[in-house]
């Protein structure tokens, strides 16, 4: 997938770089996933939906800054964003092998993460969204603090 724009003073030719589409796709794949439009999520992030189609198609590449805002408003690690990226790299077979068994690979998520998130979303008081997530914080560090699962922050 190649996109062609054009550089105005000097006439010259300039496409996206391949890890700046793929990082785009993967964005706009997260985001359908929950679905989120351009615009909301252009909105929590600070940026107008233009920017988020500019973002998602590769034309515009994203800094680390907001890539780290995009991660943690779509609640994914930064990694996600790079999945799949050696398959379109041209490394040898074997290494390809090698680097992604480095990596243990997560789900994005389970069958009940997305039930909860789709139910979660209907909820349309603000405040007592807050106060859920309060109590899942709260339970989820109860549960840390005892042991009982290992939670990494």
């Amino acid at each position: 997938m190649s996109i062609e724009m054009r550089n105005t003073q000097n006439d010259t030719v300039k496409t996206p770089h391949p890890v700046d589409i793929h990082v785009g796709q993967k964005l706009k794949e997260r985001r359908k996933n929950l679905h989120l439009s351009q615009k909301k999520l252009g909105e929590v992030v600070g940026i107008s939906f233009q920017q988020v189609q500019k973002y998602e198609s590769g034309m515009n590449r994203i800094v680390a800054s907001k890539l780290y805002e995009f991660s943690q408003v779509l609640d994914v690690p930064i990694t996600d964003f790079f999945q799949g990226l050696y398959h379109q790299a041209s490394l040898p077979p074997q290494q390809i092998q090698e680097e992604e068994s480095d990596y243990e690979i997560e789900p994005l998520l389970d069958k009940s993460s997305l039930e909860l998130i789709k139910l979660f979303r209907k909820i349309p008081d603000l405040k007592l969204k807050k106060h859920i997530i309060e109590i899942v914080k709260t339970i989820t560090m109860s549960l840390k603090e005892s042991k009982e699962i290992p939670l990494s922050e």
